[in-house]
């Protein structure tokens, strides 16, 4: 089996997300998607966040862009979120949210693909005489 660890940067500028970096490794054990983010510290309008005013996070994920549902809630001092055991293609986003209940729009929806890797042919077998 391969492993597939995306990391997702993802920064907040004020409840929207910037275009990030993914990294990608292939490695030999089970699929993993790691996605981490930066916490917000503007609104949209540019005014500053308050201490103690996001409430968390929320990672959202899915077959289809357009069909992302709530994966799990993080509170707010939880900067990551690690999904083990992702099979085909799965797409991902971060919300933040704040305590009076308003959510930010979807981070860069991103996509992580893992497939088993098709195993090498085997050597013909020869037959001595």
């Amino acid at each position: 089996m391969k492993k597939l660890i995306a990391v997702f940067m993802i920064a907040f500028s004020s409840f929207a997300f910037a275009e990030s970096d993914v990294l990608v490794k292939d490695l030999t054990v089970d699929p993993i998607a790691i996605l981490s983010w930066t916490a917000p510290n503007t609104r949209v309008d540019g005014t500053e966040i308050p201490s103690g005013e996001i409430a968390g996070y929320r990672v959202y994920s899915g077959l289809t862009v357009d069909q992302l549902n709530v994966l799990v809630e993080l509170p707010p001092e939880t900067l990551s979120y690690i999904d083990d055991g992702i099979e085909g293609s799965v797409f991902y986003a971060v919300t933040v949210f704040n305590i009076f209940g308003a959510e930010s729009d979807f981070s860069v929806i991103k996509e992580v693909r893992w497939f088993v890797p098709k195993p090498a042919p085997a050597a013909p077998l020869l037959e001595i005489r």
